[in-house]
């Protein structure tokens, strides 16, 4: 069973999950990094003016390059407010996504329920980085980075969604549970697991490309994108706040969702619902 929101809990998250993009843009523009909202959010930017209607959560992508800079001054502007979550700032923590987390308020949903840090409302970072020319060492890439990132989520929970019915899903189900427990068996598995994926998509960050992929998606392949297309960044109003698109947004979404503007049957209209909700006032 998919957990719903009420109208007015919800539209109070997306406003906490606005705020936190708020302040992030704004340290943004006082150290010139470079972002853009993206996946649903950035849907939602286009097609809705802000939040798509039952949205729960928000995304942002950032070249590696600016990430490491937002990271070496996140201390210093945001650490007041928030906490920037990731295996190699908080061992307790077990995603293969970065987030900024507000500090005081509890998030947690079914695969989170075993992390052992700080569960606040969020906002994930995903990370742009550079794509070989080499076809098949761009092929090798993508495998491994996808395997690692379903390692680090089976570790983090054995719950998975399986998009597959019959004896055949109850088999795979049973895997991702004793695959979760046996992933235990390895000392900081998190942090080993996390620190391979950051290897294996850093690999060609020394190369001239001017391709990009977000190796930490599942499904990489519909992230790829020229530099061109990201930057010069554009700024929109979303739900009254000014947040930076990408310059060629029509492609980018288009490339990952193909017709965007359709919206999907009521039945695929979910969210991330969380079975503990805190906005800590």
């Amino acid at each position: 069973m998919i957990k719903q929101y009420d109208s007015d809990e919800l539209k109070r998250l997306q406003k906490v999950e606005i705020d936190i993009c708020k302040d992030i843009h704004e340290v943004c523009k006082k150290y010139d990094i470079g972002y853009t909202i993206a996946f649903g959010s950035l849907i939602g930017a286009i097609r809705h003016k802000g939040f798509i209607p039952w949205d729960d959560d928000m995304d942002i992508a950032m070249f590696r390059e600016d990430y490491e800079r937002f990271e070496k001054i996140f201390d210093k502007e945001l650490s007041d407010k928030y906490y920037l979550m990731s295996p190699l700032r908080d061992k307790g923590y077990y995603g293969n996504v970065v987030k900024v987390e507000k500090k005081g308020t509890t998030f947690i949903n079914r695969h989170s329920n075993k992390m052992k840090c700080a569960q606040g409302i969020f906002v994930d970072i995903f990370i742009y980085d550079k794509v070989p020319q080499d076809a098949a060492l761009f092929k090798k890439q993508c495998r491994k980075s996808r395997f690692l990132a379903m390692l680090i989520f089976l570790y983090c929970s054995p719950f998975p969604e399986i998009p597959i019915k019959g004896i055949i899903g109850a088999v795979a189900k049973a895997v991702c549970f004793v695959a979760h427990y046996l992933l235990h068996i390895v000392p900081k598995g998190n942090v080993f697991f996390y620190k391979k994926l950051e290897k294996i998509c850093k690999l060609s960050d020394k190369t001239e490309s001017d391709e990009y992929i977000i190796y930490q998606d599942p499904y990489a392949s519909g992230t790829l994108v020229n530099r061109s297309d990201i930057e010069p960044y554009k700024t929109i109003s979303f739900d009254g706040e000014q947040l930076c698109i990408p310059n060629n947004y029509d492609k980018v979404l288009k490339n990952y969702y193909g017709d965007y503007m359709q919206l999907p049957p009521e039945d695929k209209r979910v969210n991330h619902a969380a079975d503990i909700l805190d906005f800590g006032e």
